[in-house]
């Protein structure tokens, strides 16, 4: 899901795009569901049926789903890890619906190593904390948590996703998973732009 604050969600990056019109349906990077990301563009006219259906252009496959890849486990503590870097996502941004607000990156002692070297061990950790952002008398406070997004890196258990589980949390509950399978489109397949960099699209500053 959305490691940061850059998206380009996403990470959790920015790029734009219109969000699905159900706030429910997992979405990727660019706010679009898994089903929206790879819908066919052309279409083909079958003779037997008499009917034009559409086709997806060659080459265009949605990424395998890790439907049984280990659960991500809830980031006990983060609040006390790192702090990376802080967002506001305001009204007017292009994913101000899906993920407006105030964005907190935190990341675990493993997760530091990595940001420094840029390879990141197993064990490291980025949490993405999403605020409800209410702003009144020209200040913008903290409101209630969103969601909490993760990605855990553990190279033998989320091989699917470049060796990275990713899960969010709505409202930072540890019972409400709104990744789940659905991780490889809805989170994996924007990090895929940051291979080189362990997957990974923000950085540390001083």
């Amino acid at each position: 899901m959305h490691d940061e604050t850059r998206f380009p969600i996403t990470s959790f990056h920015v790029d734009g795009g219109a969000p699905p019109a159900d706030p429910k349906q997992p979405r990727d990077c660019r706010g679009r569901t898994a089903a929206a990301r790879f819908e066919p563009t052309g279409v083909r006219h079958d003779a037997r049926t008499r009917r034009t259906r559409r086709t997806r252009p060659a080459g265009l496959r949605p990424p395998a789903l890790a439907a049984d890849a280990p659960q991500v486990p809830y980031p006990e503590g983060y609040r006390d890890w790192r702090h990376v870097k802080s967002m506001v996502i305001q009204p007017g941004h292009p994913l101000h619906e899906s993920f407006g607000g105030i964005h907190h990156l935190y990341a675990n002692r493993k997760a530091l190593e990595g940001y420094k070297t840029g390879k990141f061990p197993d064990g490291s950790v980025i949490v993405f904390d999403l605020l409800e952002a209410p702003a009144a008398d020209n200040a913008i406070t903290e409101g209630k948590r969103k969601v909490a997004g993760v990605m855990h890196k553990d190279a033998r258990k989320y091989p699917a996703t470049g060796g990275w589980g990713y899960e969010g949390f709505g409202g930072g509950d540890r019972s409400k998973r709104v990744a789940g399978a659905n991780a490889a489109t809805a989170c994996h397949a924007c990090h895929v732009a940051r291979k080189d960099h362990g997957y990974v699209f923000s950085t540390l500053r001083d």
